[in-house]
């Protein structure tokens, strides 16, 4: 185990010998390695290790499975880049901004929209978007129209707080 791993140059999240006890105390053990190709580039490895037993001297051995998923750690980030990048966004704006899905189901706010409304982000989200307004069905009407033409524009409507009071959008 150990030639193979100097000659990668492998990087464990903990000690080799803490990944040899748990193989061996519970037959297995998953996790990322950092490794280097024969080019020199640093991969992300997802590494699966087993107990093979039954060999033909009858000790046991490890068998170790590696997937490259530096591809996939990279996506990610750049995925969580953009997410941070989004939420940047919603939140300088100043009026209230709502993200809803297909069924008018909440699925983000900005910190505008809390102020507005009296209530937090994840008591929102997950939550009918017309319910914030004073009048849903003119919501819904707007919301149906709007995927219909692609587009709402000058649509005048009133959010509602949770105090009772309302606040006029367009």
């Amino acid at each position: 185990i150990k030639d193979h791993h100097k000659l990668l140059d492998t990087q464990f999240p903990i000690p080799l010998e803490s990944i040899l006890a748990i193989v061996e105390s519970k037959g297995r053990w998953e996790g990322e390695l950092i490794q280097t190709t024969q080019d020199g580039r640093r991969i992300v490895v997802l590494s699966r290790w087993a107990i093979r037993q039954g060999t033909a001297d009858g000790l046991p051995e490890i068998l170790e499975i590696n997937t490259d998923i530096t591809t996939r750690r990279q996506t990610e980030e750049a995925l969580r880049r953009a997410s941070v990048y989004n939420r940047s966004l919603i939140e300088a704006s100043l009026d209230p901004l709502v993200t809803i899905d297909l069924d008018g189901i909440i699925s983000d706010v900005n910190s505008a929209t809390e102020l507005v409304t009296g209530y937090s982000r994840t008591e929102l989200i997950g939550t009918d978007f017309s319910g914030c307004f004073t009048q849903p069905e003119r919501v819904r009407a707007g919301h149906r129209l709007a995927f219909e033409k692609g587009f709402i524009r000058d649509y005048p409507l009133e959010m509602r707080h949770k105090s009772g009071h309302s606040t006029p959008v367009l």
